[in-house]
């Protein structure tokens, strides 16, 4: 890994060692961590193991940060060496934890979309084919700061996992320090804000492991390398005296040191709360659709109305995709998703049964063929019941 600094390499060799020489009572520890969060808060902690080609890392949905109510925090941990998993395991634990002081403090925030993405396109200067980045700015403005915070408290509470969390961060960096953002066309104050965070998050590897590592050498002294600087001294400053929920202040205050203040909204309820709930039509006015409240909304389909099933298909997709912040029909029709349609007749007649549309029909084969084919059947079928 360390192909010109042997020093490196034997300091990573060393505490890969010796993680693998801890690994019983690192699981041992975390395993009595996890059960610590279960009973203190009183949500389980499910964990889905994922296969060596599903991603690298974890993720974490707090029972506050999925969209479905439910009552239990998931966690998904992608495959990696057993020695490595109970530091793994345990920095997603720990994101579990901030959320849960925060919420027993009364201080928990849901982060939200400040406004569309296509509209922070424009803001931002950016392209549509330039989505990726802005999302890679509000994930880098996102997990640097709280991984920071993450892995600094991991490492004062377990110091048995430091051995584990070297070896993971040096891997981390070399992947996360190979991108080439200079290739990439964007305004200059997008560069210079993820070149920022980037190196904040190599420079914060570099002092938290005593310098065994010199991740941050080559941005020193350049405008990243001191923006980064501001970044890792606005950490310092918060860590040690930080409260339940200071971990959305430290978001902010990131956002702001990289020139896009406000970049982050919060919101206090979970996000469950926050998902539309669909509102059905009273029955007997007319076809009654259970589809996304958009669909009646925006008069594509009204109350009362003889649609095509063309229709119906063409609006789920609209909404769909404005959902997802994209242009036009990017969800292809031989995408393989439920339609969300189901005709209630109500004081109409029902139209044969034969000619019915199947609840939850689902769209396959080949692009439009199947939509057409069930289209076909049914156009009729809905005019003669009229």
């Amino acid at each position: 890994m360390f192909k010109n600094n042997p020093s490196a390499q034997m300091s990573y060799d060393t505490q890969e060692q010796l993680a693998k020489d801890s690994r019983a009572e690192a699981e041992r520890q975390v395993k009595e961590y996890k059960l610590k969060l279960e009973t203190g808060f009183g949500f389980p902690i499910v964990v889905n193991e994922l296969g060596a080609s599903q991603g690298a890392g974890g993720t974490v949905r707090s029972v506050w940060n999925q969209r479905v109510k439910c009552e239990h925090h998931s966690i998904d941990l992608a495959h990696c060496d057993a020695w490595l998993r109970p530091a793994r395991l345990a920095h997603e634990l720990m994101h579990i934890d901030l959320e849960c002081r925060a919420d027993v403090a009364g201080v928990r925030k849901t982060n939200v979309g400040k406004r569309p993405l296509k509209e922070m396109l424009r803001l931002y200067d950016l392209m549509p084919h330039q989505e990726g980045l802005l999302r890679k700015l509000l994930s880098y403005s996102m997990n640097v700061p709280v991984d920071m915070l993450v892995d600094a408290s991991l490492l004062r509470q377990f110091p048995i996992l430091k051995p584990a969390m070297f070896v993971s961060a040096c891997r981390f960096q070399e992947k996360n320090l190979a991108q080439d953002l200079s290739r990439e066309s964007m305004p200059a104050n997008f560069r210079a804000a993820l070149e920022a965070l980037r190196t904040a998050s190599a420079l914060f590897t570099d002092e938290t492991y005593g310098h065994a590592t010199r991740f941050f050498a080559p941005f020193r002294g350049t405008p990243a390398g001191k923006m980064a600087e501001q970044l890792y001294h606005a950490f310092l400053k918060s860590f040690p005296l930080i409260k339940p929920g200071g971990h959305y202040e430290l978001v902010d205050r990131f956002g702001t040191i990289i020139g896009f203040p406000n970049l982050h909204a919060w919101d206090p309820r979970p996000c469950w709360k926050l998902v539309p709930v669909q509102t059905p039509k009273p029955a007997g006015s007319g076809y009654d659709f259970n589809v996304e409240q958009a669909i009646l909304d925006t008069g594509a389909v009204s109350a009362g109305s003889v649609p095509s099933y063309d229709a119906i298909i063409k609006q789920v997709m609209r909404e769909k995709n404005s959902q997802a912040g994209n242009d036009g029909f990017s969800l292809r029709l031989d995408d393989d998703f439920s339609i969300p349609a189901k005709i209630q007749w109500g004081a109409r007649p029902a139209p044969p049964s034969k000619t019915a549309i199947p609840d939850g029909q689902r769209m396959e084969g080949k692009r439009g063929r199947r939509v057409r084919e069930i289209s076909h059947q049914c156009i009729p079928a809905m005019a003669s019941a009229v």
